[in-house]
């Protein structure tokens, strides 16, 4: 199997945790972060086990190695991130909001909407209050609180035309 490479952005305490679930995969290689500095990104990832360390997306968006993006920056460098990673030809994987504006999103449409018309994303729904109620008040679950349904994540499908 191929190897992919993944780089991440935005290293605090969800990085740690995207981190964790890729290696966990057997197939993909961390290996740069990039933080607000150099320093600060060298320290992450010596604590997290990755090779290569950047103070700036930029950077680590234009490194070869990286086939792969997680941001998990602050909502709010969302789309420059993602803007930046799939001018370089990157998957990009992106916690949610994928943008804070209409016009943000508008803006990413434009760009990158592959020829099917589709962007596919997923969101954690798991902690949400509205999961936690759902599953509280749902009587086919096997146990009160308890899903029955094991996947934590649930893929969604935006047309952009739509």
């Amino acid at each position: 199997m191929t190897r992919i490479g993944m780089g991440l952005v935005g290293p605090g305490f969800v990085g740690a945790h995207h981190i964790d679930a890729v290696r966990r995969l057997g197939f993909v290689d961390v290996v740069a972060v990039s933080a607000s500095t150099e320093a600060s990104a060298r320290r992450k990832a010596d604590a997290l086990g990755v090779p290569k360390a950047y103070g700036s997306y930029e950077a680590l968006v234009a490194d070869p190695d990286v086939h792969v993006v997680h941001n998990t920056t602050p909502n709010y460098l969302h789309v420059p991130v993602v803007l930046a990673a799939l001018e370089r030809g990157k998957h990009v994987v992106s916690d949610k909001p994928l943008a804070m504006t209409a016009a943000d999103a508008k803006k990413l449409a434009a760009r990158f909407v592959p020829p099917d018309g589709r962007v596919r994303f997923s969101i954690s729904i798991r902690r949400a209050p509205t999961s936690r109620s759902r599953r509280s008040s749902s009587t086919s679950s096997p146990s009160p609180g308890r899903s029955s349904r094991s996947p934590a994540r649930a893929c969604w499908r935006w047309s952009a035309t739509a």
